[in-house]
């Protein structure tokens, strides 16, 4: 059960890089914040902007010790580490691609 789990972590990936992600996390956030600083003052898009800042990086955090613990138990299970044409990460089962 553990495996087909980790074999939809990979499979659910988008194809765009960690950076990017990160990036237009921050970007939503700030637009966010600063339209309810608009509304509620500056204090509340303050606040609501630091919060979901750290958030962010805990997302991040255990988004990294996620992927790297999926690849540990996708790679000692035997499957091996391909990139499709999109540039995203997957893993293929011990007996090769799929006919």
């Amino acid at each position: 059960m553990a495996l087909m789990k980790a074999q939809g972590y990979f499979a659910m990936d988008l194809p765009i890089s960690e950076g990017l992600k990160i990036g237009l996390s921050v970007f939503l956030v700030s637009f966010v914040s600063m339209a309810l600083a608009t509304r509620f003052g500056l204090g509340i898009g303050a606040g609501v902007w630091g919060g979901a800042l750290a958030l962010v990086a805990v997302g991040v955090f255990f988004n990294r010790r996620s992927r790297a613990r999926n690849s540990a138990l996708l790679e000692a299970a035997g499957f091996t580490l391909t990139t499709d044409p999109m540039g995203r990460r997957r893993y293929l089962p011990p007996a090769g691609p799929p006919d």
